[in-house]
């Protein structure tokens, strides 16, 4: 919206080339729908916005993380969560993966959500 070139890494490429596979993943796995979505736009500050990777039912959000350094490492996403103490995920008193609390990510998911 506001700059002339998007932004392009190695890891943003693998992102958008994954995000579909794991978008139609999740719905197998879950069996929930996802519909693409595109920009919200803040009601009070307009200057502000979320672009969420899908909406699931009617206030539901995901989104999509394709872990670009797990893929450098040939690693599997059970292997990093013990093992890797910068990834993004960590398991929680059930064993469930959840984002750990001061990750990045954990911040671009809480402003969408809002």
């Amino acid at each position: 919206m506001l700059y002339s070139k998007s932004l392009s890494t190695p890891a943003i490429e693998y992102g958008k080339g994954f995000e579909d596979v794991c978008r139609r993943r999740f719905e197998e796995e879950t069996g929930l729908l996802v519909n693409m979505i595109g920009l919200f736009p803040d009601v009070e500050h307009g200057f502000l916005g979320a672009s969420p990777d899908g909406l699931i039912g009617e206030d539901e959000l995901i989104e999509i993380k394709c872990a670009y350094s797990l893929h450098l490492k040939n690693q599997d996403i059970h292997d990093a969560i013990p093992n890797n103490k910068q990834f993004y995920l960590k398991y929680n008193d059930v064993g469930q993966a959840v984002l750990k609390s001061h990750h990045n990510y954990y911040y671009q998911v809480a402003i969408t959500s809002t």
